[in-house]
């Protein structure tokens, strides 16, 4: 027997955050999304997510955090020489 996936539907989390903090479902409905689901957001717990506000900031800062991320400095020791005003 062949069954049929339905690809779930994915909603702005802040919408789903401003129906939750206020409990009106109404501010959903008045955007066209489903009643059922704007209750399914009071009743469901809240998962974490991450945002981040990165539109304004520049292609090579981003790379250059993805590189600093990636390959942390590594703290480099050694024995340097005194030199003779040093001692």
């Amino acid at each position: 027997m062949d069954t049929i996936s339905r690809t779930q539907q994915r909603y702005d989390h802040r919408l789903k955050e401003l129906v939750r903090t206020t409990g009106n479902v109404q501010l959903a409905v008045q955007t066209g999304f489903p009643r059922s689901t704007a209750y399914g957001w009071l009743t469901s717990s809240n998962k974490d997510f991450v945002s981040l506000d990165i539109h304004d900031t520049a292609v090579t800062d981003l790379q250059r955090e993805v590189v600093l991320l990636r390959y942390p400095a590594k703290p480099k020791f050694g024995i340097r020489a005194a030199s003779p005003n040093e001692i």
